[in-house]
């Protein structure tokens, strides 16, 4: 069967009643005609100034980021300088050695004389740079 696309004219479109759809749904919205920028608000004054409450939220700073990435670059240079840490648990224990890897939860710790160690993240108190 061989149909061809017929494509009215916009006079015809926007004089048509419109129709209601084969599902039973609202009727389709109406057509605007090119030229009219319903975008925009009418009659309104005070349109270009915010309001006070705009203000006030513009003037308000935003929050720092929850992820400043401070402690990322806190590891990579102690594991990056083989750098001898001391790390003291919560429940007081002292463990001394360099950083090999982290991940988000837990810390991978070679020590010498002693078996290498990985350490969950909520179980260390502080750490610092070994003084000796």
């Amino acid at each position: 069967m061989n149909r061809k696309l017929i494509r009215p004219k916009l006079t015809e479109v926007t004089l048509r009643p419109p129709e209601e759809s084969r599902s039973g749904g609202p009727p389709p919205k109406p057509i605007v005609k090119s030229g009219m920028n319903n975008d925009r608000p009418r009659n309104n004054p005070g349109h270009g100034k915010p309001s006070s409450q705009q203000a006030q939220q513009q003037a308000q700073k935003k929050s720092p980021p929850q992820d400043t990435n401070a402690e990322i670059f806190y590891y990579k240079k102690q594991i990056e300088g083989h750098v001898p840490m001391v790390i003291i648990l919560q429940d007081g224990e002292k463990i001394c050695g360099t950083i090999e890897w982290y991940d988000r939860h837990a810390l991978k710790v070679n020590r010498e004389n002693e078996p290498n160690i990985v350490l969950l993240k909520h179980n260390i108190k502080y750490m610092y740079k070994d003084p000796e």
